[in-house]
């Protein structure tokens, strides 16, 4: 079988159902303690998306506890979701928190992409900038080999192409300096 195992989150959501509803047997269940044996028929999702996704959601039943009601969360955000169902053990996320997920995806990999960027402008040492692309791409590849599915040549091409950017990038950004432009001058 070619499809993905079942994620230990969707896992533990089947067993707070069960628990929650007691409809099945005890030993109907016992195919939920052996996760190797389970299957993801929904494909692979994104892992990055994921793992916001589920910092969120666990952000939304956090602020939403009843010691902390807070009226400001988003009714798609409300653990419950009484719009779609009654059963306080079910929550539906809807397609609001995957998008809102994504666009956190979005900001965390512009973040790592540029935050390298303005560090090289700002560091005029050569050995400093050389670790700042270091540690960059570095940060990058984890965070790509992590996040993504991606294969080593993949990673190792991206890691490649990032590192280029980054030293073209600094090579250029002397030629924007005021003190090598008067040098250059003389």
């Amino acid at each position: 079988m070619r499809l993905p195992t079942a994620s230990p989150r969707d896992i533990t959501s089947i067993q707070n159902w069960l628990h929650g509803t007691g409809s099945i047997a005890s030993p109907e269940t016992d195919f939920l303690s052996h996760p190797h044996d389970l299957a993801n028929l929904t494909g692979t999702l994104d892992s990055a998306v994921l793992t916001i996704e589920t910092f969120i959601e666990r952000l939304a039943f956090f602020l939403s506890s009843p010691i902390r009601k807070i009226k400001r969360l988003p009714e798609s955000l409300k653990p419950g979701r009484h719009d779609l169902t009654s059963d306080p053990h079910i929550f539906f996320a809807g397609p609001r928190l995957r998008s809102f997920s994504r666009a956190v995806t979005s900001w965390i990999a512009a973040s790592i992409l540029l935050a390298p960027v303005v560090v090289l402008f700002c560091v005029q040492d050569a050995v400093g900038r050389l670790v700042t692309i270091t540690v960059a791409v570095l940060f990058f590849l984890s965070a790509l080999s992590t996040w993504t599915k991606a294969r080593t040549i993949e990673v190792v091409t991206a890691g490649a192409s990032y590192a280029a950017v980054l030293v073209v990038f600094t090579s250029a950004s002397n030629a924007l300096r005021p003190e090598y432009s008067a040098r250059l001058g003389d």
